[in-house]
């Protein structure tokens, strides 16, 4: 989601400082980037925190919101139908936590590792997913407490840089994602 939100100006405020560069971008889950990271085979890795393990240089807290189709009704008295990404999402982590907190059913009706196939099944009015109210669709809606359903915690997003990074364009890119991280997140952390 945050690929679709910020990399196009990311990319053209990048390829204008550094018009011969050509990153290599890997869109993943925070999980598998930090692995790449520690691994070696990635510079940089802007990625939501998992729990208590930070680490990297806190950029921006995110509101998370629950959100279906303008469309879909949500029954007060069935279980929850959501499309979420895989296990190892926050995300995921942090609905699933929250829903048995309270006591609320749910049903996994579909799982993606890809932003679009999540919007395909919740386009198609048959779930509930979890997002950034920042990259809500305009067709969708969002539902909270009123409709039974918790608040979720925020999404804490996180700049990973790898301790052998000597390279003078990698630095610059680093300085360009922080600085449009904080130009359009809402709370910095």
């Amino acid at each position: 989601d945050y690929a679709e939100l910020w990399l196009p100006e990311l990319l053209r405020a990048f390829y204008a400082l550094r018009p011969g560069a050509r990153p290599h971008i890997h869109c993943r889950t925070s999980l598998e980037l930090l692995e790449r990271l520690g691994a070696g085979e990635l510079d940089l890795a802007l990625v939501v925190r998992h729990g208590e393990r930070a680490g990297g240089k806190p950029l921006a807290r995110q509101e998370l919101v629950w959100a279906a189709h303008r469309d879909f009704v949500l029954c007060a008295d069935a279980p929850v139908p959501l499309a979420l990404f895989d296990e190892s999402c926050t995300y995921r982590q942090r609905g699933l936590q929250a829903l048995t907190a309270i006591g609320r059913d749910y049903q996994l009706v579909y799982t993606s590792q890809s932003p679009t196939g999540i919007r395909i099944a919740v386009n198609h009015g048959a779930a509930v997913t979890i997002i950034d109210r920042r990259t809500l669709p305009a067709c969708w809606r969002t539902f909270g407490e009123a409709d039974g359903l918790p608040a979720l915690p925020p999404a804490e997003l996180e700049l990973h840089v790898a301790p052998t990074m000597r390279n003078e364009a990698t630095r610059d890119l680093s300085e360009l994602i922080e600085m449009l991280v904080s130009e359009h997140s809402g709370v910095m952390v």
